[in-house]
Parts: C-alpha cells; structure tokens; sequence
C-alpha cells in the first residue's frame, strides 16, 4: 500500500504526517481527524508507491466546494517516489498528472483531502 505524506513548507520541509492511498478517505482537517495532520497548514507532498489509478483531491474548502481553490493529482504509475512541491501548479509526468484550479490560492490553506 502507498503513502502520502504531507508537508508544511514547499519542496516537502517540515513533515506534518502521512495517510495511506486506501480508496473512499475524506479527510476534512478543520474537525477531529486520526490523522493529525492540522488544517490550514499543508504546502507540499510525497508520493511513495501509491497505487495506479490514485485520484487524490485537496481542496480549500472543508466542503469541496470547487468554486474555492483546489487540486487534483491522478496517479498513472504506482512503483515511485516522487515530489510535488506545491499544489498551485499544473503538470503533467510520466508518473502522474496535476490540475490546479485557482481563485486566491491552495498553498497553506488545505481543508479537506480526498482519495480515490
């Protein structure tokens, strides 16, 4: 099983913690979360050998509102680790493909992660 690992700073500096790429998580920071991973705070994150087909969202908004900023990562290859330093970018590798959606920034202002 893969993980995503989550970072304060861009360019992953200053770990903030990891969650597993199982199918199905919502994950809204501002409540109570296992994850310990605090709202508002994330800038960064690694992908070690999450699974092929991954969607993983971040969003802005605790409620997904995509009238707010927020980013779509689709994972095409599962046997790497790799670096995404920022979220308010678009890319697009080999190992796997970024779509940034902007209104005022996503940087330090993530509220709610989902996996797919």
């Amino acid at each position: 099983m893969g993980q995503i690992t989550f970072y304060e700073d861009c360019g992953c500096i200053g770990e903030l913690g990891m969650i597993k790429d199982t199918p199905g998580q919502l994950i809204n920071l501002q409540d109570e979360n296992n994850t310990g991973i605090p709202a508002n705070k994330i800038r960064s994150c690694k992908l070690s050998n999450v699974r092929d087909g991954t969607v993983i969202r971040v969003y802005a908004s605790s409620l997904a509102d995509v009238t707010d900023d927020w980013a779509r990562i689709d994972v095409k290859e599962s046997d790497f680790t790799t670096v995404i330093p920022t979220f308010e970018c678009s890319f697009e590798n080999e190992w796997f493909k970024i779509d940034f959606i902007k209104k005022n920034g996503l940087d330090g202002k993530i509220s709610l992660i989902e996996i797919k």
